[in-house]
């Protein structure tokens, strides 16, 4: 668990949990909080970047502080979502683990329903419990936004595939 208190970005997934002793890592509870207030009907939430400026203002905030305030109406909320989608790209594992990953691939391609769920199901089971909250949580959050396509122009691949856009 070394550097683990000084550098979110970059830190194990589990280690940064045990270290804040929390099932979910502030930076992503606190961001994902942060879209649902102030970033749920912006265009593109989480397709567009935020300026590289106010990102690294985040990340360094998130860094210093567990808590930091990105509450600022002056913070784009594209900044925000930049910041989260950075933390999960510089997981060492990622959120979706090595190991996990080709059962979850596998399990996409059952083409029996009960069968992949059942083997979609066995998949997420393989992943460390930090990883599976994490996923769960921001599945959820997802299925949110995806609610709110009419506005945010966010939809599923699926979704748009089978609507012809």
């Amino acid at each position: 668990m070394a550097n683990v208190n000084v550098v979110l970005f970059g830190s194990d997934l589990r280690e940064r949990c045990e270290y804040e002793k929390r099932v979910l890592p502030a930076v992503v509870t606190r961001c994902v909080e942060e879209v649902e207030l102030r970033g749920m009907d912006m265009e593109g939430i989480y397709r567009k970047s935020g300026g590289s400026g106010q990102v690294k203002t985040i990340q360094q905030g998130f860094d210093r502080d567990g808590s930091y305030d990105i509450s600022d109406p002056d913070l784009d909320i594209h900044a925000v979502t930049s910041a989260l989608k950075q933390y999960f790209r510089k997981l060492p594992n990622p959120l979706i683990t090595y190991e996990a990953y080709d059962g979850i691939l596998h399990a996409g391609q059952v083409s029996d329903k009960e069968k992949q769920v059942a083997a979609m199901k066995a998949a997420l089971d393989a992943l460390p419990q930090s990883h599976h909250d994490v996923l769960e949580y921001l599945i959820h959050h997802l299925g949110r936004v995806v609610k709110m396509e009419s506005v945010n122009l966010v939809s599923l691949p699926l979704a748009s595939h089978r609507t012809g856009r």
